[in-house]
C-alpha cells in the first residue's frame, strides 16, 4: 500500500461550460471542506458514518493496548468510501492523527498481512516525517534491518546498505528519517515490482508472525509517543483504503483468515473490503465485530418504483459541480442520467462526463437527450463486456431482477462444490458492479440500469417470465 496524498479542497463555483468540466477530474475523491461534495442524508449514509465516528472516539477513550479499534466498512466500489473516509478523517483530526493509506495495484491479487505490515511500516515513518516529526531513526533503522534480515541474504543486505549509504552521500546526507527508510523503502520497492520476490518476501515473513506484529507494534507505539511530545492527538487512525480492490482469494485470506492478526495491530484501524467477502460462507462479521456498510443509494425500490428522494440526492450532486440551466437542455435529460447511475457516484460521474464529450463532438454546448443516450449506451457496452459468455450470466440476472435476491444458477441439490461455484459467480457481478446491493430497512440486490438495457438482458427475462408463468 502507499500512502494517499491528503487531497486539497476546491473552491470552485459549477462549471458554466463544457470546457470547465475538461479541466477538472471528476472521478477523483473529495477532500473535506470541497465546494462540491454535499452530503447524502438518503439512506442512512451520513447517520452511518456518524456512527462509525462515535465509535471511534469511544475507542479513543479507553487506555491500554486493548484499546483499540479494528472495523470494517464496505461497499460498491464508486459509492463514494474514500470521499466519506476522508471527510470522517476531518472530523476526527482533534482525536486522531490519520494516516490514508491506498493498495498499490500489483498487490491486487496477493496481498497479505505481512505485505500489508511491511508496506504500512515505510508510509508510517513516511508520513510522520512529511508531517515535520520524523521518528526515532534508531527505531526506523532497527525495524528495517530486522525486515531486511527476514527477506534478504547477509550479502544482498551489504550490498542494498551499500547502495543507500553511497546514494545518501551523493546527497548531502541522510534526511532525518535515515538508513531504516530508505531500507524499508527498497523493500517494498521489490515487493511491487517483482511477483518472485513478492511470494519470497511474504513466505519469509510469514514464518515469524509474532516477531512481525511485535516489531510494527513498536513502531507505532513509538509515532504514538512522538504525536505525544509534540502536542498532537495520540491516537493513530490507519485508513487501509482501496481494499475492495482485492481479488476474492486475497481479500479471504488478508481480512477473514488473518483478520485475528490485523486487531492486534497497536492502533485504530479502517479496513476497507469487497463487497461479496461478507456473503456466507465468510461472513466477516464473524471476525470482525465492528462491521459497516456504506449502501448505494436507492433510486428505485423493490417494486421497481422511482424513489424521488435518491433521483433528487443524485441531482444536486451534479448540480454542485455544474450549472444545470446551462448545460442541459432539460431537466428531463439530467434525470435519466441519475437513473442510468443505479445509484452509483461514480458511476453518475461516467455518465454526466460521456455526456459531455457526446455533446462536445457534435459541437453542442448543451447536453441533450441524444448526448445523454449515447453516453448510456457506452456504459451499457463497458458493463456487457463483463458479462461473457451471455448464456452464463443473463439468465441468472433475469432471476435478480425479479426476485431481489441472490438468485441461483444450478439446482438445489448440487451440494457444496455447487454452492461454492454459485457464490463465486455471484460474487463476480456483485465485484463488477453488474449486480448492485441497497440496504435501508432491509437488504436486497438490484441489476443495474444500464445492463437492464441489454438485448441479451430483455431476451432473458423474458424467458424467465415464459418459465415462470407456465
Amino acid at each position: 500500500m502507499s500512502a494517499l496524498p491528503t487531497p486539497v479542497a476546491q473552491h470552485l463555483p459549477p462549471a458554466t461550460s463544457f470546457r470547465d468540466v475538461f479541466r477538472t477530474d471528476w472521478l477523483q475523491p473529495l477532500a473535506p471542506g470541497d465546494d462540491w461534495y454535499q452530503m447524502l442524508t438518503v439512506n442512512s449514509r451520513d447517520r452511518k458514518m456518524n456512527i462509525i465516528i462515535r465509535d471511534l472516539r469511544r475507542s479513543a477513550e479507553k487506555a491500554g493496548e486493548q484499546g483499540f479499534c479494528s472495523m470494517i466498512l464496505t461497499g460498491h466500489r464508486g459509492c463514494g468510501k474514500t470521499t466519506e473516509l476522508r471527510r470522517l478523517e476531518h472530523e476526527l483530526r482533534d482525536t486522531f492523527f490519520p494516516v490514508h493509506l491506498t493498495l498499490n495495484e500489483s498487490f491486487r491479487e496477493d496481498f497479505d498481512y505481512s505485505l500489508l505490515m511491511l508496506t504500512m511500516s515505510e508510509e508510517i515513518m513516511v508520513r510522520f516525517e512529511a508531517a515535520g516529526m520524523p521518528l526515532n531513526p534508531a527505531l526506523g533503522e532497527e525495524v528495517a534491518l530486522w525486515f531486511a534480515e527476514q527477506t534478504i541474504s547477509t550479502q544482498e543486505r551489504e550490498v542494498l546498505s551499500a547502495e543507500i549509504r553511497a546514494e545518501a552521500q551523493a546527497k548531502g546526507g541522510f534526511s532525518l528519517a535515515g538508513f531504516g527508510l530508505s531500507l524499508l523503502s527498497r523493500l517494498r520497492a521489490q515487493a511491487v515490482g517483482s511477483l518472485e520476490r513478492r511470494v519470497e518476501i511474504k513466505q519469509r515473513l510469514q514464518l515469524k508472525p509474532d516477531d512481525l506484529l511485535r516489531r510494527v507494534n513498536s513502531l507505532l507505539a513509538e509515532a504514538r509517543a512522538e504525536l505525544k511530545r509534540r502536542g498532537q492527538p495520540e491516537r493513530l487512525l490507519v485508513v487501509h483504503d482501496n481494499l475492495d480492490r482485492l481479488g476474492k482469494d486475497a481479500a479471504v485470506q488478508l481480512l477473514h483468515q488473518s483478520g485475528y492478526v490485523l486487531q492486534q495491530l497497536a492502533a485504530d484501524c479502517i479496513f476497507t473490503a469487497p463487497v461479496p467477502t461478507v456473503l456466507a460462507p465468510h461472513m466477516l462479521t464473524n471476525v470482525f465485530p465492528s462491521y459497516y456498510s456504506l449502501p448505494m443509494i436507492t433510486l428505485r425500490n423493490r417494486a421497481d418504483e422511482v424513489v424521488e428522494d435518491g433521483v433528487e440526492a443524485l441531482a444536486g450532486l451534479v448540480e454542485r459541480r455544474m450549472d444545470i440551466s446551462r448545460l442541459f437542455d432539460s431537466r428531463d435529460s439530467l434525470r435519466r442520467l441519475c437513473l442510468a447511475s443505479g445509484g452509483s457516484v461514480r458511476d453518475l460521474m461516467r455518465l454526466l462526463i460521456g455526456a459531455v464529450r457526446e455533446a462536445d463532438v457534435d459541437d453542442k454546448d448543451r447536453i441533450d437527450g441524444q448526448a445523454v443516450e449515447q453516453a448510456v449506451t457506452s456504459l451499457r457496452i463497458d458493463y456487457e463486456q463483463h458479462l461473457v459468455p451471455e448464456r452464463l450470466y443473463y439468465p441468472r440476472l433475469a432471476q435478480i431482477h425479479r426476485t431481489k435476491g441472490s438468485g441461483y444458477a444450478g439446482s438445489e441439490d448440487g451440494g457444496e462444490e455447487a454452492a461454492d461455484k454459485d457464490r463465486s459467480s455471484f460474487g463476480a457481478m456483485l465485484l463488477n458492479g453488474t449486480v448492485l446491493e441497497y440496504n435501508g430497512r432491509e437488504n436486497w440486490y438490484g441489476v443495474h440500469p444500464v445492463v437492464q438495457e441489454s438485448r441479451h438482458f430483455t431476451e432473458a427475462l423474458a424467458k424467465y417470465d415464459r418459465t415462470r408463468a407456465a
